[in-house]
């Protein structure tokens, strides 16, 4: 599967640890965000598949349950339209 992004978005890697994502890897599936000014949040598993979508009201921490070991994407939306991108493993 092959998943390819809209021209339209932005891409920004996480060099300078914008985005905190603990405890990784998480053992019971329970896992915080940390960052500035969150407003959306995307998980998706290793195949691109969406399995989380959660828009939220520009919060610095967030936690979120994932249900299902396996390595995920977390992609955070920030409040300027920048994206960061972190994996997690959940055991």
């Amino acid at each position: 599967m092959i998943r390819l992004k809209p021209k339209n978005e932005k891409v920004v890697v996480d060099i300078n640890n914008a985005l905190q994502v603990y405890p990784n890897p998480s053992i019971n599936g329970i896992v915080k965000l940390t960052a500035k000014s969150i407003k959306k949040i995307e998980v998706s598993d290793m195949f691109g598949r969406t399995i989380l979508l959660k828009a939220v009201n520009n919060t610095d921490n967030e936690e979120l349950i994932i249900n299902g070991s396996g390595l995920y994407f977390v992609k955070v939306t920030d409040s300027n339209g920048r994206i960061f991108t972190q994996k997690v493993f959940v055991k």
